[in-house]
């Protein structure tokens, strides 16, 4: 098992992984097979991913387990829902996805352990999470 920081070249990883790992969590959100396939085709993109690496408001570690890609942490700068005072430094872990045949591997733990490490590193206080009212098991 191991992790790394993605880089735009691998934004067509990143992308597939990702939108595969959607797939498995959201599914029953959508009406239909189509429109579910609709909607990872047209916001899970190499290049929409390659630009988020690019950038700078956005930070990724990407896990393999035995060369495949296995799952992901994203951390976003953005502002939390709710006020948290005015010495508040704050980043939201805005994905943490491990594909379900990896699931007990070990993998979110590291990915969690590395976006934390990313977030002290930053010197932020406060790390900050919003859980979709229908992922029950994602929110325990």
């Amino acid at each position: 098992m191991e992790t790394r920081t993605p880089t735009h070249v691998d934004a067509e990883t990143l992308a597939t992984l990702a939108a595969e790992v959607f797939a498995e969590a959201y599914a029953s959100a959508f009406p239909s097979e189509q429109a579910l396939r609709s909607h990872v085709q047209a916001v899970f993109t190499p290049k929409a991913i390659e630009e988020e690496l690019k950038g700078s408001s956005a930070w990724y570690s990407l896990g393999f387990i035995q060369g495949v890609p296995a799952g992901f942490i994203k951390m976003e700068k953005s502002n939390p829902l709710l006020p948290l005072g005015d010495a508040a430094t704050t980043i939201e872990l805005s994905k943490l996805y491990v594909l379900s045949r990896f699931h007990g591997s070990g993998m979110a733990d590291q990915l969690m352990a590395e976006g934390l490490g990313y977030a002290n590193a930053q010197n932020v206080n406060i790390v900050w999470l919003c859980v979709w009212e229908r992922n029950h098991a994602r929110s325990k």
